[in-house]
């Protein structure tokens, strides 16, 4: 049975294909990993009016806090101030409730960004239009509407302060201990609907340590901000303005706009993505010292190279400055979009929908699609998709997990998970998804040193607080193996019992095992020893020993697969590897083979060439002075470096041809002489 959760994409253009969606699984997701995955448990959290969840964090103790908004008064949700209250839920590892609070005031209040502190508390981001209750004396304006507050363990409030602007969406620790955020300034004058986008950095204590606006003439708004490795910031956001880099807008209602800022909030260089239609932003990070960049687009021209068709993910790598390093879209011919979520050094998380069932889609029926993916060097590693209903527009959160799993959720639309616990129109729905891994081979060499490269049957999204361990089934007990993939070596015929171990180190899973499983290989065969080439007659290579197979290298490139001799026609350098019941042998030495055309002694009694060494003439002579066959016109001969460079070349008329070698410089040439059937070939040396 398969239900449904809707998800909110943060920006205004509110139609069916652009709305993001996160489906509930009650049983299986619908591709080829179902049986990997496990649903720990889902439930529903809310009250009799709506709920909107926006940001999802792991705790210190194991289990999960989220925030957004409420305006319900019943239910889980013990007080309401007023209209609409900003809310924040803590929840225990087994979904349980350990608090929840509401904030604001009689007016709008909502929570859409959080961050943990390292005093275990936590800092928000939103907006706030109260000025009684909670903000009561805190409230300065209708133009300071941006509400940041910074919570104890207990979620008691420690301070909050508004500041001017319109609503803040994320907000950033900084290395300073101070925080960063990014939010909409005020309208424009005359213009509702068009925005700049305003940043603040604060100190710790919310005191405002500089605040810029930034954009041009027409909309420009915020999704996301993060540090980058110079001690500056980037902000990933959607622009209309043509002017912030005129050579790259190329269109469309809207295009990726991506701000570097220096430390003290000036433009070190501002740069647009995108094609003649609509791109929108979904997340930004860092990759190295570069900046992935994640956003969709409905374009094919400009900076989008390929389009599957309707809307894709459109996923970038840019660099320190800005240029494009790679992009790719992902998707099918359907509409897909995602939002992205970095979780290791160079890996990315995703999740979103799609109503694709071909192009990067695999294994899904017809329909709208819940569609999350994992994705590494612009490569999709892991999928799954399933099947679910889109009705309305909504917010979404999705994080891995410290247990190596994941959490994902949004609006519960009518009770869309079907749990008891359901309280009114929209709830809050998150699913706990388990981590689980099996080990499985990705490359079997069955031969003596026997190498194996294992790995996990699904992706541990590891934010380096898993330990991974493999016991090869040697008698040598558990070894580290320090990532999802191990390389062991062999070197005994066999069959092994190869286990998986996954266990936690921080948290509050410490020491716990996630997952132990196992996995059979078996070990035969015995490699070839380490072949060499020998020279049969003119032109024939062979290997020292023959095995079923044999591949031949010319100058590392490879030149020939099957027979153990190879008719060499051109000079170089040559290897074999040899295959004996699907052992290859290591390669073997090169061997530096210069193609003559003859066989040893076969013409030398017919022609010399003297005196050799020389200085200054080189003489080529035939024995007897015969007539030269198919006549002179076809008689030639050329001389070459030992690299087989072009140096001279010219006809042969008589039985003695002189060449001026004099200007050549000291060295070993090759010396080439063909007519209509004959083709001989000797080597000179030039003093």
């Amino acid at each position: 049975m398969i239900e449904y959760l809707i998800f909110k994409t943060n920006d205004s253009k509110m139609k069916l294909k652009n709305i993001v969606i996160f489906a509930v699984l009650t049983f299986a997701f619908c591709n080829a990993y179902a049986q990997d995955t496990i649903v720990q448990w889902q439930k529903n959290y809310g009250g009799t009016n709506d709920e909107f969840v926006y940001s999802i964090l792991n705790t210190p103790e194991g289990g999960f806090i989220y925030c957004g908004w409420t305006q319900s008064g019943d239910g889980d949700i013990k007080f309401n101030h007023g209209t609409l209250d900003g809310w924040i839920v803590k929840i225990r590892r087994d979904s349980s409730i350990e608090w929840e609070k509401t904030y604001g005031g009689s007016d709008l209040d909502q929570f859409r960004g959080m961050l943990a502190t390292h005093d275990s508390g936590y800092v928000l981001c939103g907006y706030s239009s109260s000025a009684d209750d909670d903000l009561l004396g805190i409230y300065q304006n209708d133009s300071s509407l941006i509400w940041v507050v910074k919570i104890k363990k207990d979620g008691s409030i420690e301070w909050q302060k508004t500041y001017a602007g319109n609503a803040a969406n994320s907000i950033t620790s900084t290395p300073d201990g101070g925080y960063i955020l990014s939010g909409l300034a005020n309208p424009t004058s005359g213009h509702s609907l068009l925005y700049d986008t305003r940043i603040l950095k604060l100190k710790k204590d919310g005191t405002v340590e500089w605040e810029k606006t930034y954009g041009g003439t027409d909309d420009d708004q915020p999704f996301s901000i993060i540090n980058s490795l110079d001690s500056g910031y980037v902000m990933i956001g959607k622009t209309a303005s043509k002017e912030l880099d005129p050579s790259n807008f190329y269109g469309g209602l809207y295009d990726l706009w991506v701000l570097k800022l220096k430390n003290n909030g000036d433009i070190d260089w501002q740069k647009v993505y995108g094609g003649s239609e609509d791109e929108y932003p979904h997340g930004i990070g860092n990759s190295d010292s570069n900046f992935i960049l994640v956003g969709r687009t409905e374009s094919i021209d400009g900076a989008v190279t390929y389009n599957h068709g309707g809307e894709d993910v459109w996923v970038l790598k840019i660099d320190t400055k800005g240029s494009i390093v790679w992009q790719k879209t992902f998707g099918g011919s359907g509409d897909d979009v995602v939002d992205i979520f970095q979780f290791s050094k160079d890996q990315y998380l995703a999740g979103g929908t799609t109503t694709s069932v071909d192009g990067d889609v695999e294994n899904i029926s017809s329909g709208n699609k819940a569609w999350i993916l994992a994705i590494k060097d612009s490569v999709i590693v892991w999928q799954k998709a399933f099947d679910s209903s889109a009705v309305s527009p909504d917010a979404s959160v999705l994080t891995p997990t410290p247990d190596g799993g994941l959490i994902f959720g949004g609006i519960s639309f009518y009770n869309a998970l079907r749990q008891s616990s359901f309280h009114g129109n929209w709830d809050i729905g998150i699913v706990k998804l388990a981590g689980h891994w099996k080990p499985s081979i990705l490359q079997n060499s069955g031969c003596l040193p026997h190498s194996v490269k294992l790995t996990t049957s699904t992706p541990i999204f590891n934010d380096d607080s898993l330990s991974i361990s493999w016991d090869l089934g040697d008698g040598k007990g558990y070894v580290s193996g320090g990532d999802t993939v191990y390389t062991p070596k062999y070197t005994s015929a066999g069959t092994y019992k190869v286990k998986l171990r996954v266990t936690n180190n921080r948290y509050g899973y410490v020491g716990t095992v996630l997952s132990e499983d196992s996995i059979v290989i078996a070990v035969t065969g015995k490699a070839p020893s380490t072949p060499s080439i020998l020279v049969k007659g003119k032109d024939t290579l062979v290997s020292s020993y023959m095995g079923d197979s044999c591949e031949w290298y010319r100058n590392d490139t490879l030149v020939s697969k099957g027979k153990c001799q190879y008719v060499a026609n051109q000079s170089g350098v040559y290897k074999v590897v040899v295959d004996s019941g699907g052992c290859p042998s290591p390669m073997s030495a090169g061997y530096n083979f210069i193609y003559t055309g003859i066989e040893s002694g076969d013409l030398d009694n017919l022609f010399s060439l003297r005196p050799n060494p020389t200085n200054s003439r080189l003489y080529f002579t035939q024995h007897p002075p015969t007539p030269f066959k198919g006549g002179l016109a076809q008689a030639r001969a050329s001389i070459t470096d030992m690299n087989g460079r072009m140096l001279l070349s010219g006809e042969i008329t008589s039985g003695e041809t002189s060449f001026d070698v004099s200007t050549l410089p000291s060295g070993i040439y090759l010396f080439r002489y063909q007519d209509a059937d004959r083709v001989w070939n000797g080597k000179f040396v030039k003093e």
